[in-house]
């Protein structure tokens, strides 16, 4: 089974489910369906977010923890899709073991760093 070819086109009240939004209440359009990185590092992390953004995703989903936010940002950059046309969102790790707001601070200023934006869609 070609699962590429499947997840292209996957069928969503007569579309295509990756066009499909939910608006926040904050007026942010947030895609239904994502691609998420659990478990992709490295090149294959790299070419496989490609193609996710080549076929259409654009929403992405990683954390800290999975330690591919720096490969994420490159196939970002890479793919040469504006910023504004994407919902990216990642997680805090550990936050139970440090519950301070610095510890928060500097994480997230570093997932930033890492992936190359200047602001994550949905933090958690």
């Amino acid at each position: 089974v070609d699962f590429r070819e499947q997840s292209a086109n996957i069928p969503f009240k007569g579309g295509n489910a990756k066009d499909q939004f939910v608006t926040l209440s904050n007026g942010v359009k947030m895609p239904l369906v994502g691609f998420g990185t659990w478990e992709l590092t490295g090149q294959k992390c790299y070419e496989t977010v490609r193609w996710a953004l080549g076929i259409g995703y654009r929403k992405l989903d990683t954390a800290q923890v999975f330690g591919n936010e720096k490969i994420l940002g490159k196939a970002i950059k890479d793919a040469g899709l504006k910023r504004k046309d994407l919902f990216i969102s990642t997680k805090l790790s550990n936050f139970w073991e440090h519950s301070d707001e610095a510890y928060a601070r500097q994480h997230f200023e570093e997932q930033l760093e890492a992936l190359g934006t200047d602001y994550i869609d949905l933090y958690m």
